[in-house]
């Protein structure tokens, strides 16, 4: 893991899976704390608010901040941001 620079982590059906944690998700999110890797969530949720999303996480022992979730509909609006367009 040295050369590893993030990790990129799923949501849905990787760290929870309707509602409850799936086995050693809590645990995996704690050791790369614990190794101070950075690391996002990602989830194609269109249609849940980022701040709930981190609300449901915290409901299964995940504290994430909003910002650290990145969801479809952020990807585009960043890109459209980020390039000036004109939706």
């Amino acid at each position: 893991m040295q050369d590893t620079k993030g990790v990129l982590i799923d949501l849905d059906g990787v760290v929870h899976q309707r509602g409850a944690a799936i086995a050693g998700s809590i645990e995996a999110i704690a050791r790369l704390r614990q190794l101070n890797l950075d690391f996002r969530f990602v989830t194609n949720t269109t249609r849940v608010p980022l701040r709930l999303i981190a609300a449901q996480l915290a409901t299964i022992g995940v504290i994430a901040e909003p910002s650290h979730v990145f969801t479809p509909s952020l990807a585009a609006r960043t890109h459209i941001k980020d390039h000036d367009l004109d939706p």
